[in-house]
């Protein structure tokens, strides 16, 4: 009975360090790929066409005022505006078309 939970425990132990190793690796070997394909692209010079550059442009829900009005029903006691979900009321969010890296 011993010998085959040992058996057992041991591959288990194999497999899981086996799968961490292998992920941690390509984990790494994505990010290095991904650094130096961006790299690439900033000497080259391919700067986003909507953003310009910066990362970041104006949220298009809100129209950079951060907040979303609305109509509440009559005799409502709340404040009738909400935070924009979109940016969160930071009044502009990342660049969806180069994901904010800046360049493309």
């Amino acid at each position: 009975m011993r010998p085959v939970f040992l058996y057992v425990a041991t591959t288990a132990g194999s497999l899981l360090v086996g799968t961490a190793i292998l992920t941690g690796s390509t984990a790494l070997t994505i990010t290095t790929v991904r650094s130096a394909v961006i790299l690439k692209k900033r000497i080259k010079k391919q700067v986003c066409q909507k953003c310009s550059g910066r990362k970041v442009t104006a949220c298009e829900s809100c129209h950079g005022k951060g907040v979303i009005a609305y109509a509440p029903s009559k005799g409502a006691a709340v404040d009738p505006t909400w935070k924009c979900p979109m940016c969160l009321g930071r009044k502009a969010h990342k660049c969806f078309n180069c994901l904010g890296y800046g360049v493309m």
